[in-house]
């Protein structure tokens, strides 16, 4: 793929583009062999997808993609031919359960009346891809922002589903989940193809279960350096082990000592 934005990308076309991606360099990140090991779309992540579809494409998108299951009695006949009839009608889409898309409407219902994020969920481009070239490694490159501006600046915006969106779990996630590296990986290649920039990052954190808590955060300046720093030591790691053509199942090839933690509470 070539360098740039590309508005109409399936969800499906983007994923089978090879280029190096956020949640690529996540598995790689816990040893490189793991970004190898073939990814299987997990029920919590077809719930996220349908989520951001829902919220950010709007009806006729989502419908495109997704589908809702009937309630149907399969051990029936009645319920056999009602279930084939919707297998039928709706084929290569993804199916949703009554009970996911309930939660996804009520979850829509909450962000629609927050005071910043409903407004912050109007602006902008959403699900656009970004293919680029690192300048460093010489690696291709892509992400799919959630939201990027329409003008000469502005922010990227993305929107997560969290278990926890108090601002210590989530500063926490920032770390552990790649959220920082995500930041400063998007801004740079964002910046990359576009003759507009952006120099900062938004999320808009929901979490799964009611009463549907939202937090709208963005980080500091120290926060998106220290994720690009994440972003081109992964790279770079990505190179190398493209030049050897060899990922490794370890993260050190040496003996670690273990240390006792102070919460451990062991005595001295």
């Amino acid at each position: 793929m070539d360098q740039g934005i590309y508005p109409n990308l399936s969800h499906k076309d983007y994923f089978k583009e090879s280029a190096v991606s956020n949640s690529y360099l996540q598995r790689l990140n816990d040893c490189p062999a793991n970004a190898k090991v073939a990814q299987e779309e997990t029920p919590a992540l077809t719930f996220g997808r349908a989520f951001h579809s829902f919220v950010l494409d709007g009806q006729e998108s989502f419908d495109r993609e997704f589908a809702v299951a009937p309630v149907a009695d399969k051990r029936t006949k009645e319920g056999k031919e009602s279930w084939k009839c919707f297998e039928g009608a709706n084929a290569g889409k993804t199916i949703l359960s009554e009970s996911d898309m309930s939660t996804i409407k009520e979850m829509y219902g909450a962000l629609a009346i927050h005071p910043i994020a409903a407004p912050l969920l109007l602006e902008g481009r959403s699900e656009m891809s970004v293919f680029w070239t690192d300048d460093e490694t010489g690696l291709p490159c892509k992400c799919r922002p959630d939201r990027i501006p329409d003008g000469e600046h502005g922010v990227i915006l993305d929107l997560k589903t969290v278990r926890n969106a108090d601002i210590h779990a989530f500063t926490s996630s920032c770390i552990t989940y790649g959220y920082a590296r995500q930041a400063g990986m998007y801004i740079e290649g964002f910046n990359a193809v576009s003759s507009a920039k952006v120099d900062a990052f938004c999320f808009i954190a929901i979490e799964k279960d009611a009463p549907y808590r939202i937090e709208v955060y963005t980080l500091e300046d120290l926060f998106i350096d220290y994720g690009r720093k994440e972003f081109h030591r992964l790279i770079n790691i990505e190179k190398g082990c493209r030049a050897k053509q060899f990922w490794p199942n370890y993260k050190s090839e040496e003996i670690r000592t273990l240390y006792l933690p102070n919460w451990a509470g062991g005595e001295l």
